[in-house]
Parts: structure tokens; C-alpha cells; sequence
């Protein structure tokens, strides 16, 4: 499964004071159970005046679309969005924790007492690329044309899926076959939304939801321009110029040039409202990791992020980069394709597709426990990562409850569950797991033949499918596909952020089952949407407590190790600071210079 960076914390900013009738704002409100406002709500001040001069480029790896528009706004395109756009709040990066929110379109907040009522107060100093002046009036296009295309959004689910009325917006464009404009262009009453003046916006909740602030920072979150995209629906969005060839944003950089399958390089925007960047040029590179790493070594790349543990010690003993490492909220996983012959059927009839039968069935927990007991993550992570990696047993952003089933490396224990299940017919061990794999996501060709090797000593039989990643997205990313191997590995993600991160990846009833493992649990879903309501934390805790609960005995997925995030960076690069989630790096992009 291919784990989209798809949106933590629980974020709101509210509730706290309202036995006392305080209205919290900005500057004022402490956080109910996650990331806090910066203290003040005035505006961060501007980048440093230094003369702007230099240029950087960088990769991560992972795969990057050249394209930008937020309902893409996954993987790399993060870094790139945070230089073209702007979002209405953003991270303070120097809280390590990436819970201390601040300004940025939005001078301030308010937050009503409810926590259902979001009124933002922008900046009047901001414009778009082109010149146009930025107004309230973009905000609320932003929100309505997301809220009515929410199916188009192939990442992170962006702040607007919380607005009231959302539902019946989609619906209303939905019906319509997505193709009226004025039911899927951003331009239908919605009341999530509403403008009083140019400089306000309010935003109506259907109900309290703690991570909206929180998600508002995210790339899929950010503005787009109503005076260049008001009436276009997706279709003619996801063919347009706008999102392929000439975006326009309001943020640090402007889009320069895109050499397709090369890079992308940014010129500095001149007229920033919070000051000219530093730098005059950003690249990013497209190149594969082993051209990267010759090309950190060389020079020609000045930094790579997500470059996996495996390269930390060699990154390290070259003297012009310096390696920084922090602990990712990303995750290595174990996806098995828990698909039924009844579910495939469905999706066939739903989705227009062809899916064949189920050729080895996944779909006994048991099964799946088994797998859990015989992969052998502990000894995988000493000798492949120098133990860097946090071993895991329920997804990161999960506290470590008690009362958790830890998966222990056992052979035994995986050889009984598996007779039990083959005694009951939901096991045979002469079907194949076509195992699936890129040898270039996360060192996936060293893990997977030891992964095998493990599993078939347990009593399974396993065939590797080794593909390049191009290959692995398009197959991992297409329901038509997902009969075409039984296991994968995920990568990546962000679920170390927080509990409410892994929403995504579980379905519930006849949703599309694309880039998913197939495990359908309603009362999971039903648990994940109503800590979103709790601003009392013992109360949330309690309700991930019960989802912990559910994915350690059912085994959805395995969950190996918390990727240890390894980035190396050119020493000539100064004010580059990593943050746990590399994908914020470029929040900070003013504060990148060279020297030399």
C-alpha cells in the first residue's frame, strides 16, 4: 500500500476556558489536547534583509508529482506547495514537538466556545503572484470548490472536509456527474464558509473538531486564487494549465521552470509580504537515490531528505554534508490484501472495475497474527539500521497502552495460529503470497528477502515481486490493480504525529477500496470521527484507546518500525532545520541562505 502523505495532534485551541465565557483566540487560548497557538497573535516578524543571493537544490526520496493544485498535495509536493502557497495558519518548526501553531495569511483567530465557529482575521498586505490583491473572497473559494470535489483529493484530507454542509456539496456535484460548474466550481452557497468583509472569514463546523486548526497548516490546506480558478470543475482542473504548467500562488517563490523528469526550480518572489527570501533560486531535483547520493558527494545536490537509515553512517563520513537525524513520523508496514471473493464482487459492480478472485485468502486475523509473530522486526532493524528504528506494534501516534499484544518474534506461536486457521479452511499454505515491493521505498530490497525467508519458516509460501517504484504507485494506487499481488510494503506517512493521522488508511462499507488493504471496520471509523468532537482529552484518549485496542487484535496491516528520518545537507547551506516531518522543511525557506 502506497501511504499518501495523505493529515495531528489534537489541535484545538479551545474549550478550556469556556467554563469562564471566554471567547479563545489566538493570543490567548491554551490547547484542549494537542498543539498550541504561538503565543502571540501577531504576525511572525519578517526575513532577515540580508542581501538575497544563491540558490539550493534538494530532493527527498520518495515519489514526486510535477504538479500543484492541493487536491495533490501528497508526498513531496508538500515542500513544493510551501513555496508557491500560503496557508491561513502555520508551524513554528522550532517547536520540535510541530505543535505550537502560529500566524500567517490569518494575523489572528477566534474560536467560539462551541468549538464549532472559526473566525480568521487576514493579513492586508498579501498578493497573488500576478499581482492581484488577496482577499477573504479566495478563502472561501478555496473551501467551497474542496468541499464540493472532496473525491478528487488523492492525498491528506484538507481542513474544508469539516465544514458544515460539506456532504451535501459533494453530493450535490456528485449527482450532477461532477461536470455542472456551478455545483462543482467553487461557486454554490455553502454554509462553511462566509466572508463578512475582505479581511474575515468565518468557517461553521458540523461539528466540533479538535484537528482543524491543526489541518488547516498542511499542504492540502493551502489558498488558491478565485480570480484564476472560480467556475472550473475537477476535470478541468486536473487538465489545466494552472495545476501543470503555470501556477500561481502568493507564497515565498514563483514557479520558474519545469524540466520534466529533471526538476522543478523556483525564483524568489520579490514582493513577499513577509520579506524577499534570501535565497534568488530553489531546485528540486527528480533523480533517483543512487544519483543523489553521488551527487551529495559531488556537490551537485545540496540536500536530500529522507534518504533512510541505511545511509547515515556512509552520508556521514563526507566532509561537506552534515547529517541530521530525527525521529520521523513515518512508519514501515507490512500490508496484506485482506479482500473477499463477496468484496471484490461488490467493487466490481460499484466501481466498474474486473478484480479476479482472491488467489490466497488474508482475510482470518489469525492469519495476518501469524505473519505479526514470524517477522522478525527486532534482529531486521539491528542489522539493517543499526537499530535506529522504533519498533512498533499499533501505529506511532498511539500512546503505548498496556494492555497492547507486542507481537514478540515467535515461531511457534505463528506455526498454531496458522494450523488453527488451516483446521477451520481460512488457510492453505500451498496458495503463493505474491509479495509486491519497490527495491528503491525505504530499502524495501533489503527487508524483503529476509521478510520471506522468515515468513515461509513459519509455514507460509511466498513469491517476490520485485518492481521499481513508477511500477509500485501505479499498481499500489489503482483498484483495478489489486489483484495482482497479495502483500506490500508501506512507507512513510505521517501517523507519528498523532492517532488521527492513521484515519485514512480504514474503510468503512462500500468506499473505494484504492490504496487501501481491503479491512472494512465501520466501528473503527465510527470511534476515529468521534474522538475529531472530544475536547476532552481523557475522554479522546479513552476512544483511541478502544481503536488501539481494535487494530492490535485484528492486524489490518503490520506495523514494523518508526522510521528513523536520516537528511543530509550541504554545509554551505545555513538555517536548514530539519523537522521530524521533513515535508514542512520548506515552511522556513526564509530562513535558508549560503555562503561561499
Amino acid at each position: 500500500m502506497r501511504r499518501k502523505s495523505l493529515a495531528l495532534g489534537a489541535v484545538l485551541l479551545l474549550l478550556l476556558e469556556a467554563c469562564g465565557g471566554a471567547n479563545p483566540s489566538a493570543s490567548s487560548a491554551p490547547s484542549a489536547s494537542g498543539p498550541a497557538a504561538s503565543p502571540s497573535g501577531a504576525p511572525s516578524s519578517p526575513a532577515s534583509s540580508a542581501a538575497a543571493g544563491g540558490s539550493v537544490s534538494f530532493t527527498r526520496f520518495a515519489e514526486a508529482d510535477m504538479v500543484f493544485h492541493p487536491v495533490e498535495a501528497q508526498s513531496n509536493q508538500y515542500m513544493l506547495y510551501y513555496l508557491l502557497f500560503d496557508t491561513l495558519a502555520t508551524l513554528d518548526l522550532k517547536d520540535t514537538t510541530l505543535q505550537t501553531i502560529k500566524p500567517r495569511m490569518a494575523e489572528s483567530w477566534d474560536i467560539s466556545p462551541d468549538a464549532t465557529t472559526f473566525t480568521f482575521h487576514l493579513r492586508k498586505d498579501i498578493k497573488w503572484h500576478d499581482g492581484t490583491p488577496f482577499t477573504s473572497k479566495d478563502v472561501v473559494y478555496t473551501a467551497t470548490w474542496a468541499a464540493e470535489n472532496a473525491n478528487g483529493f488523492i492525498g491528506f484530507p484538507p481542513a474544508w472536509f469539516s465544514l458544515k454542509g460539506q456532504a451535501a456539496a459533494e453530493k450535490a456535484c456528485t449527482d450532477a456527474g461532477g461536470t455542472d460548474a456551478t455545483l462543482c466550481g467553487g461557486t454554490a452557497p455553502f454554509p462553511g464558509v462566509s466572508a463578512p468583509d475582505d479581511s474575515t472569514v468565518v468557517f461553521t463546523l458540523e461539528a466540533p473538531d479538535v484537528f482543524f486548526l491543526r489541518t488547516m497548516v498542511d499542504a492540502p490546506s493551502v489558498i488558491m486564487p478565485e480570480h484564476l480558478l472560480k467556475g472550473q470543475t475537477l476535470d478541468q482542473i486536473n487538465k489545466g494549465d494552472f495545476k501543470n504548467k503555470t501556477p500561481i500562488g502568493t507564497g515565498p517563490f514563483k514557479l520558474k521552470e519545469i524540466a520534466p523528469d529533471q526538476f522543478v526550480s523556483f525564483e524568489a518572489n520579490p514582493d513577499y509580504y513577509l520579506g524577499k527570501p534570501k535565497l534568488d533560486t530553489v531546485f528540486y531535483k527528480q533523480v533517483t537515490p543512487e544519483t543523489a547520493l553521488a551527487q551529495l558527494e559531488s556537490g551537485e545536490l545540496d540536500a536530500a531528505f529522507n534518504v533512510g537509515a541505511t545511509n547515515a553512517d556512509p552520508l556521514s563520513a563526507v566532509d561537506l554534508l552534515n547529517v541530521q537525524i530525527v525521529n520521523s513520523p513515518g512508519i514501515f508496514t507490512l500490508v496484506p490484501i485482506v479482500d473477499t471473493d463477496a468484496d471484490r464482487t461488490n467493487w466490481n459492480k460499484l466501481f466498474n472495475i474486473n478484480l479476479k478472485p482472491v488467489t490466497v485468502d488474508l482475510s482470518d486475523k489469525r492469519v495476518r497474527q501469524a505473519m505479526y509473530y514470524a517477522v522478525d522486526r527486532r534482529s531486521i532493524n539491528d542489522q539493517l539500521f543499526g537499530g535506529r528504528n522504533r519498533i512498533l506494534w499499533n501505529p506511532p501516534g498511539f500512546k503505548e497502552y498496556d494492555d497492547m499484544n507486542k507481537y514478540e518474534f515467535n515461531v511457534d506461536t505463528a506455526k498454531s495460529l496458522l494450523a488453527a486457521a488451516q483446521t477451520d479452511g481460512k488457510f492453505d499454505p500451498a496458495d503463493p503470497i505474491r509479495f509486491m515491493y519497490a527495491t528503491d521505498l525505504a530499502d524495501g530490497g533489503k527487508v524483503a528477502p529476509i521478510v520471506k525467508q522468515q515468513l515461509e519458516a513459519a509455514g507460509f509460501k511466498v513469491e517476490l515481486n520485485a518492481v521499481d517504484i513508477d511500477t509500485y504507485n501505479s499498481l499500489a494506487t489503482t483498484s483495478a490493480t489489486r489483484d495482482q499481488y497479495d502483500m506490500s510494503f508501506g512507507a512513510g506517512g505521517s501517523e507519528g504525529l498523532s492517532p488521527s493521522r492513521s484515519e485514512i488508511y480504514f474503510k468503512c462499507g462500500d468506499e473505494d477500496p484504492l490504496g487501501q488493504s481491503g479491512y472494512i471496520n465501520c466501528d473503527l471509523r465510527d470511534l476515529f470521527k468521534k474522538a475529531r468532537t472530544q475536547v476532552d482529552p481523557a475522554a479522546q484518549d479513552e476512544t483511541y484507546h478502544q481503536v488501539a485496542r481494535i487494530l492490535n487484535e485484528d492486524v489490518p496491516q503490520m506495523y514494523l518500525w518508526q522510521l528513523a528520518g536520516v537528511h543530509a545537507v550541504n554545509k554551505r547551506v545555513q538555517g536548514l532545520q530539519v523537522p521530524s516531518f521533513e515535508r514542512y522543511v520548506t515552511i522556513d525557506v526564509l530562513d535558508w541562505s549560503v555562503t561561499g
